[in-house]
């Protein structure tokens, strides 16, 4: 199954390999079972040492991971239900997040590069317009 899911994941998942990279680091014992032998128990425990840790977004993170594994493995007919669903997940705030200064340059590089290509007195104003729109979304989001 995992050889068959790994290349399925990298025709169609950018991130597969990080993916790959984080069910290695934190659920190994995994790939010693069959997937047909692989309980709610086992996803439990890798949720629980996880959470034991104090990283409750990556606790998280992992049945997020793992879940499409299963769901995969249900359409292939290889088991019959997700042993992740019913597993309670964490809550988790939203963060803010700001533009930073050097984030806040970029853009205004790549829309003044646009800007300095050759443009029609209408494409001209329309970038003056996502400018401003830009500059407004900025504000708004760092002032609240």
């Amino acid at each position: 199954m995992h050889v068959k899911y790994t290349e399925y994941s990298s025709l169609y998942h950018k991130s597969w390999k990080r993916t790959a990279e984080r069910i290695k680091i934190y659920a190994a014992f995994l790939y010693n079972k069959k997937i047909s032998e692989i309980t709610k128990e086992d996803i439990q425990k890798i949720f629980d040492e996880i959470t034991a840790r104090k990283h409750y977004v990556t606790a998280n993170n992992i049945l997020m991971n793992l879940s499409p594994i299963f769901n995969k493995a249900i359409e292939w007919g290889l088991i019959d239900k997700n042993p992740v669903h019913g597993i309670k997940r964490h809550k988790q705030e939203s963060r803010s997040r700001y533009v930073t200064n050097e984030e806040m340059e970029r853009v205004m590089k790549v829309l003044a590069e646009k800007e300095n290509s050759q443009l029609t007195e209408k494409q001209k104003q329309s970038k003056i317009s996502e400018k401003l729109f830009l500059f407004t979304a900025f504000f708004i989001h760092s002032s609240s």
